[in-house]
Formats: C-alpha cells, sequence, structure tokens
C-alpha cells in the first residue's frame, strides 16, 4: 500500500542517516560503539592520547552537531562544483592592492546608507564588496541589490545558512573574493555591522601587514562555567576549545614525531581579516578542519545542551584550517602561540562585539553604556530561569540569559539604551577605542532601524582621527596590537581600556 511505501522509504532514508553518521564518527576516530553508550574508543598516538567522550550526548545533541557539520561541508562541495573558478595563488598580483567587504546579510545591509556613503568616499581601486543574502527574492534584497550596483558590488549565489552553521557561507565569500588577484586582506562583516573609522583609516591599518591576519580569538577556561562566571561577574566569552588534545605531527630536526597537543583548535569571533595567503588555506583545508572542530567538541567537558556553547563552527574552523594548513606544511610547533606568531596570524579584535562582563567597569559595559544594576539583573535573571526549563539553560538560543540582551548584545533594539544621550556618549566611545568597525548595530525587534548612524558617526571618528595625527608605521602598530580579545580581565586590554575607554565604578 501507500502508507507501507512511505514507511518503507523513510526507513531507508534512518537507514542511510545512521550509515553516514557512522562514517563521520569513523573519520572522526569514534568507534561504532560510542553511538549505543558502550564503552569508547580510544583514538591514540601513545599512552598519553586523550580520547573523545560524547557519552553525555543525547542523540538529538549529536544529531544537531552532525547535521551543522554536513551542511556546511555541502555548501563547501556545492561551491566547489557549481561556482566559477576562482584564484587560488596565494599571491597578490602587482598593482593597488585591495581590501574586501564580505557581508552575511538576511536581506539587505542594516545601515545601508552609512554603508553606502562610506564606500562612495573611498578609493575606488582600495575595497571590493561581496554580498551573500539568504533570503534573495525579497522585495528588499531586490532593492538593495538595485542600490549596490552603481559601487560594483558582487552578490555571490546563494548558499544554505543556519544559526552556528555560517562556515559554508565564509567559504563561498573568500571563493568568489579571491578570484579577484588583487584582494589582500579579507574582511568578514554582518548585515548589523557598522564601521567606525574612515575609509582611508581602515586601508591605513589593514596594509600596515598586507600579509598578516587579524583573528579575535579568546582567552581560555577549561569549560563553562556559566554559574561561576555569573557569580564572580566573569566575561562570559571564553575558549574551551583549545584543552582539546588532538593528535598533531611536529618536525624536530627533520625526523616526524607524532604528539597529542593542545591549541590545534581555537575559539574566534568570526568577525576576523584574513591575508590572502590565509584565504586560501581556508579554500585548501575548510572540510579538514570542520572534521578538526568536531574532534575538539567530543575531548572537552559537556555541561548539557548545545555543545554550540562550546564553540560553534563558524566560531573555529577559520583558526583551527589554518592550525591544519600548518602542520600539513610541516611547520607545526608545541607551543600553538609561537606557531600563530610564526605564521604571521596575530591576536587582534578589529570588530567590537559585546559579550556579558566582557567590558565592565568601563564606558563600554553594562552600567556605564545603558544604566544595568546589578541587583536588578539578578532578578531579571532568576525570573527567566524560573520560567525556563532547566534542560534549556545551556542552550545558547534559549537560556534565560537571553533576556539580558548580552549574548551577544544587539544595540539595534528599541530598548538598548535608556535614552540617545547614553546611545551617542557609547557610540563616542567606541569610536575612540579605536576599533575599525561594531557589530549588531542593526535593524530593531521590529525589522525598523531605530537608529540610523549616518549622520553620528562620520563626525565621530573625522573628529577622533584628526587628534590621532599622522599614521605613522609606528602608531598604527600600536593600534593593531590594543585590543588583542574582547576582554578586560586581559592584562593589554585592561591596559588598553584604561587609556581609551575611562573606568567607572560598579
Amino acid at each position: 500500500s501507500a502508507s507501507n511505501l512511505v514507511a518503507l522509504q523513510k526507513l531507508d532514508l534512518q537507514m542511510f542517516r545512521s550509515f553516514l553518521i557512522g562514517l563521520v564518527l569513523a573519520a572522526l576516530g569514534v568507534g561504532a560503539s560510542r553511538l549505543r553508550g558502550g564503552e569508547l574508543d580510544a583514538e591514540r598516538v601513545d599512552a598519553s592520547m586523550d580520547s573523545g567522550d560524547i557519552s553525555e550526548w543525547t542523540p538529538e545533541v549529536l544529531d544537531t552537531a552532525l547535521d551543522r557539520m554536513f551542511d556546511d561541508v555541502l555548501v563547501m562541495q556545492q561551491v566547489r562544483r557549481e561556482f566559477n573558478e576562482t584564484d587560488l595563488t596565494p599571491h597578490v598580483a602587482a598593482g593597488r592592492k585591495k581590501i574586501a567587504l564580505l557581508f552575511m546579510t538576511k536581506d539587505v545591509i542594516d545601515q545601508h546608507a552609512l554603508w553606502h556613503s562610506w564606500i562612495s568616499e573611498a578609493d575606488p581601486d582600495a575595497f571590493s564588496v561581496y554580498i551573500h543574502q539568504y533570503k534573495r527574492s525579497t522585495d528588499a534584497a531586490v532593492h538593495q541589490r538595485q542600490l549596490w550596483d552603481p559601487l560594483r558590488a558582487s552578490f555571490i549565489p546563494q548558499v544554505k545558512t543556519g544559526w552556528g552553521q555560517l562556515a559554508g557561507v565564509e567559504y563561498a565569500l573568500l571563493w568568489e573574493a579571491l578570484r579577484d588577484p588583487l584582494n589582500a586582506q579579507f574582511v568578514f562583516l554582518s548585515e548589523g555591522h557598522v564601521p567606525l573609522k574612515s575609509a582611508g583609516y581602515v586601508y591605513d591599518y589593514l596594509m600596515l601587514n598586507h600579509g598578516s591576519s587579524k583573528i579575535c580569538f579568546n582567552d581560555p577556561r577549561e569549560s563553562l562555567q556559566i554559574t561561576k562566571s555569573e557569580l564572580l561577574r566573569r566575561c562570559f566569552y571564553k575558549d574551551h576549545l583549545q584543552f582539546a588534545k588532538l593528535p598533531t605531527t611536529v618536525y624536530f630536526d627533520g625526523v616526524a614525531r607524532k604528539m597529542a597537543l593542545e591549541g590545534r583548535v581555537l575559539k574566534h569571533h568570526q568577525w576576523l581579516v584574513l591575508s590572502r595567503t590565509h584565504a586560501v588555506d581556508v579554500i585548501n583545508y575548510a572540510e579538514e578542519g570542520l572534521r578538526q572542530h568536531m574532534r575538539a567538541l567530543t575531548r572537552i567537558p559537556y555541561d548539557g545542551g548545545d555543545p554550540a556553547m562550546l564553540g560553534a563552527s563558524d566560531e573555529s574552523f577559520v583558526a583551527t584550517t589554518l592550525m591544519l594548513a600548518s602542520e600539513k606544511k610541516g611547520r607545526a610547533r608545541e607551543s600553538f602561540k609561537e606557531e600563530l606568531q610564526a605564521e604571521n596570524i596575530h591576536s587582534s579584535c578589529t570588530t567590537f562585539v559585546y559579550w556579558r562582563n566582557c567590558f565592565k567597569k568601563s564606558a563600554l559595559g553594562a552600567g556605564a553604556g545603558w544604566n544595568s544594576k546589578r541587583m536588578q539583573e539578578l532578578f531579571q535573571l532568576s525570573s527567566a530561569a524560573w520560567k525556563t526549563p532547566q534542560k534549556d539553560w545551556y542552550d545558547a538560543k534559549k537560556s534565560p540569559a537571553k533576556i539580558l540582551n548580552d549574548s551577544p548584545r544587539n544595540f539595534g533594539l528599541s530598548t538598548a539604551f535608556p535614552d540617545e544621550e547614553h546611545a551617542t556618549a557609547y557610540m563616542q566611545s567606541l569610536v575612540k577605542a579605536g576599533f575599525l568597525f561594531a557589530r549588531k548595530f542593526g535593524v530593531d525587534e521590529t525589522g525598523n532601524l531605530t537608529r540610523n548612524l549616518s549622520a553620528v558617526l562620520p563626525p565621530m571618528w573625522r573628529a577622533w582621527e584628526s587628534d590621532f595625527g599622522d599614521r605613522t608605521p609606528q602608531k598604527m602598530e600600536r593600534e593593531n596590537r590594543m585590543w588583542p580579545v574582547l576582554d578586560v580581565e586581559n592584562d593589554v586590554v585592561r591596559e588598553s581600556a584604561l587609556q581609551r575607554i575611562p573606568k567607572i565604578r560598579g
């Protein structure tokens, strides 16, 4: 009967899916018994090699994590199969070097007027613009393409995206941008990004060392420790993935030795800048980078909920892929920090993103920024926790902490600031801090742009750049080193905050 046929088809799909999952787990070094909750197989290179442990993962959690990885891998394969050929030459061609701006959007760039004037005033040979729209057919998306056409923006073919699943679209944007042999720096941006400096300043800043990548890494913490972090008011956004020990081939005097090393997978903000050489490395090794990220997830403490809380693939796969590329070239080191330095990968945050408690006691913190009070926050958190099922407390999209709008903070919401005075002061502090861009200053909860910043930000950055004076290499290098992470618990960041964004009580 028709119903029996449908049942058989569903069974076939389930069997095929189980087969695929088995293949992936085998590739990750996960034995078949792990799926059944049996004794875990160890992937060993020596007696000290850690083994992954997903015994605490529910089938639904495992399914979600594998779905995301599968979908990103399929996007990468689609790009290589269906997109026009790209240029994987790792060196920039002779001529005026360009910065490629890579926008990931729903349909439009929220602060369109600001960006349009920013690009219009820039040297036309200094920047190239690439935009991905995951809702290309809306009227707003069609209108956006018309608006950007005079500025020669490239709207790339649509690929599948999802929450915590942006590695594929990042790959697609890099593929399209590499086709221009003059593109030297590749900047990932979102629809809610805003520039905090002029196009000329951004160009000078990034071209100071066009062969380097600027990645906003995170300081380490071995596990989530959400409750402890809240009680101690510590920065929420940390790197847990770097503690995973993974098999790595290191050469000593020409002799290869396989070791179990930490730091092969690193969590970072996805709003980063890549050199051309590193962009090519991502294209060449991205799929392996995704598998490496999955290996790391199975080797660190897991407290339940969505494993993306430990670090989504788009918050890791770029740096992870670059570490793999370094290893493939025989340049891996025991110290991942030394390796990053040798590979010209700098810990440098060009985009400001606010995460809970990460800028406490500064002008960019919750107290100064939006008059947040500790007791008020605790009341809101406890009320939200009471209403939220405990199983959702560690879910990145359903956690009670979302009530506070600071994981990360969406400054576009109509309630983000108590009044325009606070909003203006906050923007002024962001410009003074020295960041090139800031994120989540887009549309509000109704889809409208509550704060159009096209007339607000340019006078601020013009005044700051006038005070800054000549952009000497020494001064620009100092600016590059100001914000290695977005966390005032870091010594360098604490000093930068004291210099640029005045300390306050609370």
